[in-house]
């Protein structure tokens, strides 16, 4: 435990130097929100910072919506729910549908979740809660993993989101003009956390425990750190309806090129990454706790 709290204390203050460098200039931001342990860590971290507004969206009845509104109660701070109807999702599926139908599952049903977000938060700055899943072991994969393996599983999905899911991300929200920042990828603090002994960094217990370590010692109500979250596509139920829709729509000649292929030169977004945090901002594939 001593251990634990040691490491917790180090990780908080490159995690709240990215959070700070997240925010733009005119101090407005707004946290896509789903009341998971990851976006409610970033909404405590951004609260003396910013302007924040926690945005949730999700098809009625989601439960990411009651999550979201009971979780921005207990933190007090400012919340929209944005409630999609099937009309809602038909429009966009027929405007920019698209543009990510190129895209596998699960990677389709996030991007075509993250775009309806974006969509109404047209020129914002957005922070997302990407991230958090690989640097903290938060997907189902991980279980019954050692430490060691456990960092080397990390490193791959880690890889893949900076080759393959962030790149789509990043130019579908360049659609609406959003500023896109994730604070759990910027480099000083994911390489903070991979470059821990792997028995820190993975310690055995609950999926995501360091980061709920962390959320403790940020003082979070323990309901919002233990809460069990789903990730952004079925919290949202914007899988559910984009697997009802079979065959996705042929992509229209004129639209960006989603997804990039890992084997087409991106090999150097990683490096690039490093050096373009504070103007792009990081985001993933993942959304919150699977």
């Amino acid at each position: 435990m001593e251990e634990l709290e040691g490491v917790v204390r180090r990780l908080r203050v490159p995690l709240g130097a990215a959070v700070t460098r997240s925010v733009p200039a005119d101090g407005r931001i707004v946290l896509l929100f789903s009341g998971g342990v990851d976006s409610v860590v970033l909404a405590q971290l951004l609260r003396p910072l910013a302007r924040v507004e926690l945005c949730t969206i999700g098809r009625r009845g989601a439960p990411d919506l009651e999550d979201g509104r009971s979780a921005a109660e207990a933190l007090d701070l400012p919340w929209r729910g944005v409630p999609l109807s099937d009309p809602d999702l038909e429009r966009a599926w027929d405007d920019w549908g698209p543009e990510v139908a190129t895209a596998r599952e699960p990677l389709r049903s996030v991007l075509f979740a993250l775009g309806l977000a974006f969509e109404r938060n047209a020129h914002a700055t957005i922070a997302v809660g990407q991230g958090a899943d690989e640097l903290f072991g938060g997907y189902h994969h991980f279980e019954g993993l050692g430490p060691e393996a456990a960092r080397a599983r990390a490193e791959q999905d880690l890889a893949q989101l900076l080759d393959r899911d962030w790149p789509s991300t990043l130019r579908l929200a360049r659609r609406w003009g959003i500023g896109l920042t994730a604070p759990y990828l910027d480099p000083g603090f994911s390489r903070g956390v991979l470059d821990l002994p792997p028995e820190l960094g993975f310690p055995p217990g609950p999926r995501k425990l360091l980061l709920r370590s962390l959320a403790r010692a940020e003082g979070i109500p323990e309901h919002l750190v233990d809460r069990p979250k789903r990730a952004l596509q079925y919290g949202t139920r914007i899988a559910r309806w984009v697997a009802s829709r079979g065959a996705p729509p042929r992509p229209r000649p004129s639209g960006p090129d989603l997804p990039v292929d890992p084997r087409s030169g991106l090999a150097g977004e990683r490096a690039a990454q490093a050096r373009r945090i504070g103007d792009d901002g990081p985001a993933s594939a993942g959304g919150e706790e699977r």
